[in-house]
């Protein structure tokens, strides 16, 4: 967890997204209160930036289709879903028009989930750029706060964390209605699962606490003091690694312990594990 390298930015990215190659990094970053901006670094040219464009609304979570020739954008500031060309960076007209948090993309590509704050889940099929349905999740399990989702490994629950009633929420994929839940931390922020979707690992910054989720068995199996965790990503080998409050945490999901922490020195809100091979040193300038 030494680092390699830097890029100087103006502020913390609010989001990261490897290419599925590992080619390049998307990132999003707010300049200015209102203004962000989306990035792409090569990794071939030393993390040279290689294009951008300014969007509207906060960038909330960033996905890649699985060709990797589009990217699907959460943005705030009730903007919704922007699908964008993942090289020119050209961004549509939005889809949805919610303060998006989350957007849950399937193994296949043929459907998203956009998340809203206002409880409201729009159903996308991104090919034909279409809102399939809409659900407000608070005409059946009352008020939730929509913080975060993820897709089971079978693809048929939707895993959706509320920040507002302290719940994680299992909903039907084809109705999106929920029919079980799990008591978690208020103030859930992030939501990743492990590879074999047995864990679900959820993020509370304003409790200060990181949660792991046994969903088959429906029970909060770990709890981790992790002071202003603001991001996860899980890697293949099952650790989960959590930034926040200038630091980066590596958790062992499975057993739920600390494996390592490590002062960044600098505030960050965003993290993303290498989709590469396995390697004991990643070089990003590889290939030079």
């Amino acid at each position: 967890l030494r680092p390699a390298g830097s890029v100087r930015l103006p502020t913390p990215p609010l989001q990261l997204l490897f290419a599925a190659d590992g080619a390049s990094l998307y990132a999003a970053v707010s300049p200015a209160p209102g203004s962000t901006v989306l990035a792409r670094f090569g990794r071939n040219s030393a993390a040279a930036l290689l294009g951008k464009r300014a969007l509207f609304g906060a960038v909330r979570r960033l996905v890649a289709t699985p060709d990797g020739q589009t990217l699907l954008l959460a943005l705030g500031d009730r903007v919704g879903l922007g699908i964008a060309d993942a090289g020119t960076l050209d961004v549509e007209r939005p889809l949805a028009g919610c303060d998006a948090r989350d957007v849950v993309l399937t193994r296949g590509g043929e459907r998203a989930y956009v998340l809203c704050a206002d409880d409201l889940i729009a159903e996308v099929d991104p090919a034909l750029r279409l809102v399939v349905k809409n659900v407000e999740l608070s005409a059946t399990s009352g008020r939730c706060g929509t913080a975060a989702g993820a897709l089971s490994a079978n693809q048929t629950v939707l895993f959706v964390a509320c920040s507002a009633s302290a719940r994680l929420l299992y909903l039907d994929r084809v109705t999106l209605m929920p029919f079980d839940s799990v008591d978690i931390g208020a103030g859930a922020a992030r939501l990743a699962l492990s590879p074999d979707g047995r864990h679900a690992v959820v993020a509370s910054p304003s409790g200060g606490i990181v949660e792991v989720v046994d969903v088959r068995a429906r029970t909060v199996r770990h709890r981790l003091p992790l002071p202003e965790a603001l991001d996860i990503a899980v890697s293949a080998d099952g650790h989960a690694f959590v930034v926040g409050a200038e630091r980066l945490w590596e958790v062992d999901v499975g057993a739920g312990l600390m494996a390592r922490e490590v002062a960044l020195g600098a505030p960050a809100a965003a993290v993303v594990v290498w989709p590469g091979p396995r390697e004991p040193r990643m070089r990003w300038d590889h290939g030079r």
